[in-house]
């Protein structure tokens, strides 16, 4: 990280094992001790990378965002809670920052939330205005000439979302500059 010295790092970790549906869909025994074992080692490795990086960027004066599917169990990890606390995060539903199936042009919902400074989540943290249909997140489509699962593609981030992520957090960093000139 010292050799890169980035103002800002969004680390968006992988929710799959962190799903509440892997731990729905884990019927037997042996499938929920997989999935433990699984966790175990995201938690070993992983998600305490993540709370190194956050950590960095803490120690730097640096900002560091954490993002992930709302209903993800990572949200409750030690490492996770340490590097991204209850009080710094915000619910966003996609769909408000212009996220589209790119199959059928419908918005998809996709509760998230992001954490970190309050300056930069306050404005993209935003709820659905309830003023348009959603589209479902599950299935496959096309997608770039390939079949890919809807929920794979959901994790991208739509244009819009980065803009958006880029001025709030440009703010910030004007903001924490100018006091600390």
């Amino acid at each position: 990280m010292d050799a890169a010295d980035p103002d800002v790092v969004m680390v968006a970790w992988p929710c799959t094992v962190w799903s509440p549906m892997q731990r729905i869909n884990r019927k037997t025994c042996a499938q929920r001790q997989r999935l433990l074992v699984l966790r175990r080692l995201e938690r070993r490795t992983l998600l305490c990378a993540v709370a190194r990086v956050s950590d960095w960027c803490k120690v730097h004066g640096k900002i560091s965002l954490g993002e992930n599917p709302k209903d993800s169990e990572a949200w409750q990890e030690q490492a996770i809670l340490r590097a991204f606390p209850q009080a710094t995060r915000g619910q966003v539903d996609m769909c408000m920052h212009n996220k589209r199936r790119p199959d059928n042009n419908m918005l998809v919902r996709k509760r998230t939330l992001v954490s970190g400074p309050p300056e930069v989540h306050a404005e993209v943290c935003l709820a659905s205005d309830g003023k348009h249909q959603h589209s479902h997140v599950e299935g496959s489509m096309k997608y770039c000439g390939k079949t890919m699962k809807v929920p794979t593609w959901s994790g991208g981030y739509s244009k819009q979302f980065c803009t958006d992520i880029i001025r709030r957090a440009t703010n910030a960093l004007q903001r924490i500059f100018t006091r600390q000139a």
